[in-house]
Order: structure tokens, then sequence, then C-alpha cells
């Protein structure tokens, strides 16, 4: 289904008047939607670039290490809040990098040798230098002050078992497609619009779902003011309670979105997230696996 809508969304530009053509391709790493439009060559011979999204570029390096082929030593094994963190550096050093392949090749390289240093072995020329680096080397380094102790995040048979995951997601042409540092979270952020006004968990007709994705699509390009306008097309004059209401409901919802913006927010977020991945951890080691498809 996803293929066959990109290709007409892509073959609907060449009858507009205007000389609107899409050049780039924003999907997942596998997406068939992509290659479904170089295949329909709508264009002529123009090509369309593919841009990765970058949460999805994350991702690829958790789900390459929790699949990890190589066997690694007893206990050494790795665990979700390593490969949390290790995600977390790889996504910050291509979104801080946006516009350089090269600058998102060193910082990842970077993130990945600061794991592995301990005081025995430093490995901190990737690392950027000077008093505001967030390696704490550096900065001691820059401002004169003892080298602090430090326990690796990764022991030395790790590193050299995700040694080949790292060289192979730092390949030129994969950092490349992610120069523009894009995401697909408004597409998302329409989907989960839709699927709020018609759940997939039920049935439902053709003329309700294109009625739910076309209120969908009004109510995140423009708000409940949309919904005025509709009104007055179909000539029904909004009241002066409906239209109060609509302006304060998209106050609130810009409001909203200002709140979650701020570093506080974030913070809090982010500490959410840890408290509850530390909850869950500590229950699957107190229970054990409670669940495997088939396996009880």
């Amino acid at each position: 289904m996803e293929p066959a809508a990109a290709v007409q969304i892509w073959q609907r530009t060449s009858s507009y008047e205007t000389p609107l053509r899409f050049t780039s391709f924003l999907s997942d790493g596998d997406s068939k939607a992509y290659t479904a439009v170089c295949e329909a060559k709508v264009y002529g011979d123009s090509t369309i670039e593919k841009e990765e999204c970058t949460n999805h570029v994350s991702k690829r390096l958790g789900t390459a290490l929790r699949k990890l082929a190589t066997p690694l030593p007893r206990g050494e094994k790795l665990k979700d809040p390593t490969i949390q963190k290790l995600q977390m550096y790889y996504k910050i050093a291509i979104t801080s990098n946006k516009s350089s392949v090269r600058g998102m090749y060193t910082a990842i390289w970077a993130s990945y040798f600061h794991s592995c240093s301990s005081d025995g072995a430093g490995s901190h020329n990737f690392c950027p230098a000077g008093p505001n680096s967030w390696c704490k080397h550096k900065r001691a380094e820059a401002l004169g002050e003892p080298a602090p102790r430090h326990t690796p995040l990764l022991t030395k048979a790790q590193g050299m078992a995700i040694l080949p995951i790292y060289k192979r997601l730092t390949d030129e042409k994969l950092l490349a497609r992610c120069l523009h540092g894009k995401t697909q979270n408004a597409a998302e952020s329409l989907n989960s619009k839709i699927w709020l006004l018609c759940p997939k968990t039920k049935f439902a007709s053709r003329t309700t779902v294109e009625t739910a994705t076309a209120i969908a699509v009004l109510w995140f390009n423009k708000g409940h003011t949309g919904f005025e306008k509709v009104l007055e097309e179909i000539g029904v004059l909004p009241s002066e309670d409906l239209v109060m209401h609509g302006d304060h409901c998209d106050q609130t919802r810009i409001k909203k979105m200002n709140t979650k913006q701020t570093a506080e927010a974030r913070a809090h977020r982010r500490s959410t997230v840890k408290r509850a991945r530390s909850e869950e951890t500590t229950r699957k080691s107190q229970e054990g696996q409670s669940y495997c498809a088939g396996g009880f």
C-alpha cells in the first residue's frame, strides 16, 4: 500500500502547473516505497535522492548490538543500559554534526574509542579538545588539571566484537544520507492523529478512513481554525463561542509545545525514561523471562 501511495503522490506533481518537483525521499533504510518511486521514473532520468531518518539509523546500532553474533566471554554480555548509551552517543554524533560527513564520522568514532578507554589505555585522540569538551579528559587537559580516573564502558572483548558494526554504520554513503538530520516525527505525529480518529484495531470503511485522514490533515496543518473555514464553506457561520474555543485550544497546544522544548522538560523526560528502563531491568533480573512467543 505504501509504495503505491508514494508513486501516486510523485505522479501528481508532473501534472501541476507550477514547476514543483520532489527531489528527495525521506524514509527508513529498507523502504520499498523509495524503490517503487525510482522504478516508476516519474521525472524521466532525473534521480531522486534518498535521505535517512536519523532516529531509524540510530536504532540500527541498537538492533545490531542486541543481535551481536560474535560470542563474548562469560559475564561480558552487552547489557541494555550499555546498548542504550552507545545508541544515544551515535545519534548525538549525527545530529550535532549536520552538513558534515567527516564531522559525523569523527564524532561516532570518538564515542566508540572513548567508551573503550581505560586508565591503563586511554583512547581520547578523536575526542574534541577544549575546556567545553564533553570528554572530561580533554576538558581536564585544557584546564591543566590531572586526568580523572574512569572505568571503561566496554571491555576489550566487547569493543573488538562490536567494531565491525561500527565500521558498517560509519559508511560514508550512509552518513551522507543523514546530512540534513531529518526525522519522520512529523509524519508519525500525523499518523497518530489519523489513528486517534480511526483506530487500526477496528474495521472501518474506505469512506471513514478517507474522512478521518482529511480531518487529521486539516487539524495537523491549521489547528481548530481550519474547521471554522470548513463550516464557512458549507454555509454555516461559526458561533462566537466556537471561535473562542478553537483559539483557546490552538494557543494551549502551542504553549504546551513550547514548554516541551525547554531544557528542563527534556531533562525531565530523559530522567523519566531512564527510571522506567531501570525498573524494567530490575524486574527482569528478579522475575526472569516472563514471556516468549511459543516458549511456554
